[in-house]
């Protein structure tokens, strides 16, 4: 793979005739036309997209293993200067975005949010159980009019 970072520089015009840079972006081309943003403004949201998602998962102990290994990995890319492997880093990231969104979805049905009350527990039986039966009764409606 030949990954070149290019400088994308957004500009417009002032009001005495002057360029005013609004953001300036690094930008790689990857095969067959995908872009990726390298910009600081872009990794720095990436960091704390995949933090954010790490603090949804249920158990203290999930959390904080996100926790270290986002900032073990980003402290690690930190120091990169190959223009490949900083791609290569930043393509690895968003892969991670999509798993632990995966990950969300999949662990909710399998353990408790240790955040959670058991008042709160309670509350939600309470709702489930309302629901059911509304549940059931529409159901059993069906059944009649069949």
């Amino acid at each position: 793979q030949n990954t070149k970072l290019k400088k994308k520089i957004h500009t417009k015009m002032g009001r005495r005739g002057r360029k005013i840079v609004l953001n300036a972006a690094r930008i790689a081309t990857l095969e067959g036309g995908v872009t990726i943003d390298c910009s600081k403004k872009h990794i720095i949201s990436l960091y704390r997209t995949l933090l954010k998602k790490g603090n949804g998962l249920p158990t203290v102990a999930q959390r904080s293993f996100v926790r270290f290994k986002v900032r073990a990995a980003f402290r690690e890319a930190k120091t990169l200067e190959n223009d490949e492997d900083i791609v290569t880093q930043i393509q690895i990231a968003l892969a991670q975005v999509d798993t632990l969104d995966a990950k969300l979805d999949a662990l909710k049905y399998f353990f408790e949010d240790d955040r959670i009350t058991e008042g709160h527990r309670e509350m939600v039986r309470e709702e489930q159980k309302k629901q059911a039966e509304h549940d059931y009764r529409k159901n059993e409606r069906d059944w009649v009019t069949l």
